[in-house]
């Protein structure tokens, strides 16, 4: 492991991580009240959308198998990053419940941002890193310094959780009773999203 720590394009990849999620705030918890809480979504339907977001996520893989894998990672990061700032309006159109005012069900947006993110996460995020964590690993430890990546890759979803908590906490507070503030937790997350992402792509090493 020494060996692999010594290597730039190694550990450059494991302060990625370890920034992603000290950056990158996660506030899923608040999300799934909202779901359940706010737009009524019964537990039945919101089983069946984790069902959706795992076929997302093996069209994904397709998508990445037939088009994805021929672009650098750091160019990957930067269309998910576009792409997710072209569809954010999409959440605050469901959060003000605009979406209500104009007709538009909340189920059919609902399953049209699970759909994306899913096939979009995989596709430029999931899978690309995989791939990239699996070329940089030094031969004769590939098993040891591949499980050291991933469990660092794993710890940052954790610390973005705990992170988003804090700041809520701290800043914000939302509650399950009062989620008049949630739109503010949407807007950090997508704001930290654009900033770790421009911030720290140079850390990604490139096939060159």
């Amino acid at each position: 492991m020494k060996e692999a720590l010594k290597r730039p394009v190694y550990y450059r990849v494991i302060m990625y991580c370890i920034v992603t999620g000290l950056f990158s705030p996660s506030f899923g918890s608040f999300g799934y009240f909202f779901t359940m809480d706010v737009l009524g979504i019964s537990k039945f339907t919101y089983s069946m959308l984790t069902v959706l977001g795992f076929v997302s996520l093996l069209a994904g893989t397709q998508l990445y198998r037939f088009w994805g894998k021929d672009y650098e990672y750091r160019s990957l990061i930067l269309i998910d990053v576009l792409i997710n700032l072209t569809l954010a309006p999409l959440s605050f159109i469901l959060i003000f419940r605009l979406n209500v005012a104009w007709g538009i069900p909340d189920l059919s947006i609902i399953i049209f941002t699970e759909l994306s993110n899913g096939i979009l996460s995989q596709c430029l995020l999931g899978l690309p890193f995989s791939v990239l964590m699996a070329k940089i690993c030094p031969k004769r430890v590939e098993a040891t310094s591949f499980a050291m990546l991933a469990t660092i890759s794993s710890l940052k979803h954790p610390v973005s959780a705990w992170f988003g908590t804090w700041l809520n906490e701290t800043y914000v507070g939302v509650t399950k009773d009062d989620m008049s503030n949630y739109w503010i937790l949407v807007t950090i997350s997508s704001a930290c999203g654009l900033f770790y992402a421009l911030s720290f792509l140079w850390l990604i090493p490139t096939k060159a």
